[in-house]
């Protein structure tokens, strides 16, 4: 049999099975079973029914962090948990956030975007400040239970089975620069799909510290009285937090952070994150692990993302005197707050 996670190897959450099948399905047809096309048209379309949340000078922001991120993710299986992370941030925009059909769609959603990609959830808090407490529980509790019940499967487990750091990762990069520098064996490692690369115990630890830094550093934001678009920013943040502290970071992940910055980021965080994504492009174009300058770069791009988070945690609370300077108090047509 091929059912995944009990007899065929599946890493994928349950909302992506459609998602797969449908290429799969596609590159059938495709003339010569071209499979990279398949996920061309699927991600063009995914992508293109994303664009439908903003308008105005949001639509401007969107094109503007999505085009260099474009070419990574439509080959690649992101597409979909944006989508989803993208329509739970602007359901609540409906009507302030504060009506029942909002906070159900936005629910909905987020519990889309979990079962795709995990990370999604973080929405899920933004709907408890709307005081739907058992809303906001029952989301992370779904995916969470799915995940957990996942991990006791054969095929889900061995489809994440890896040894070492990603390379892109900032121990993976900070060890792949300094082994090409001195010319020694970069100690890499294929497994799970992708590169990985031995480190030193101290260097994860030391990741995880920054990461639970820049945790830290979100969640006093949260605390504060904040609107939705300040709930929104400290949500990118945390999601930044999370890819700085992650075991794998592939270009791909970057996309992630897009929704938050678009609805929620001052003028910096918009330009850093488009230089982000500018730079991911050129470490996935010019994949040269064994060059020094790839895993400098790819050092920068992990420095960028800590700094990105940093920067999304204050818009959290930064004002200009003159106005608000996110890009507009209602999101995609709400009503001012």
């Amino acid at each position: 049999g091929n059912l995944p996670y009990v007899d065929a190897e599946f890493e994928h959450l349950p909302a992506m099975i459609p998602y797969i099948l449908s290429g799969r399905l596609l590159t059938a047809v495709m003339p010569g079973g071209n499979g990279a096309l398949a996920y061309l048209l699927i991600g063009l379309v995914l992508v293109a029914v994303t664009t439908k949340a903003f308008s105005g000078e949001l639509l401007g922001r969107w094109m503007m962090v999505s085009t260099p991120m474009l070419p990574i993710v439509f080959y690649r299986l992101d597409a979909l948990p944006v989508l989803a992370c993208t329509f739970a941030l602007a359901a609540l925009a409906d009507d302030g956030g504060d009506g029942d059909d909002s906070v159900q769609r936005s629910s909905l959603w987020s519990i889309v975007g979990g079962l795709a990609k995990g990370w999604p959830i973080v929405t899920a808090p933004l709907v408890w400040r709307r005081g739907k407490v058992g809303h906001s529980f029952g989301i992370v509790a779904l995916v969470l239970g799915v995940i957990a019940a996942l991990s006791l499967t054969p095929g889900f487990q061995s489809g994440r089975d890896f040894d070492g750091v990603h390379t892109e990762t900032l121990p993976g990069a900070w060890f792949l620069l300094q082994r090409s520098l001195a010319g020694e064996s970069l100690g890499l490692i294929e497994a799970a799909w992708s590169i990985y690369i031995d480190v030193p115990s101290a260097a994860i630890v030391i990741q995880a510290v920054l990461a639970l830094g820049l945790l830290a550093f979100a969640a006093r934001r949260w605390f504060l009285e904040l609107d939705l678009l300040g709930q929104i920013a400290v949500a990118g943040a945390v999601v930044a937090a999370v890819l700085v502290g992650s075991p794998l970071l592939s270009s791909q992940f970057v996309f992630w952070l897009a929704p938050f910055v678009v609805f929620a980021g001052s003028k910096r965080s918009v330009v850093l994150y488009t230089a982000i994504g500018a730079v991911s492009l050129v470490l996935l174009v010019h994949w040269k692990l064994d060059e020094a300058w790839w895993a400098a770069l790819a050092l920068v791009r992990v420095v960028g993302i800590a700094g990105l988070s940093i920067s999304l945690a204050l818009d959290a609370t930064t004002v200009e005197p003159d106005g608000d300077h996110r890009p507009a108090r209602a999101l995609a047509g709400a009503t001012e707050r």
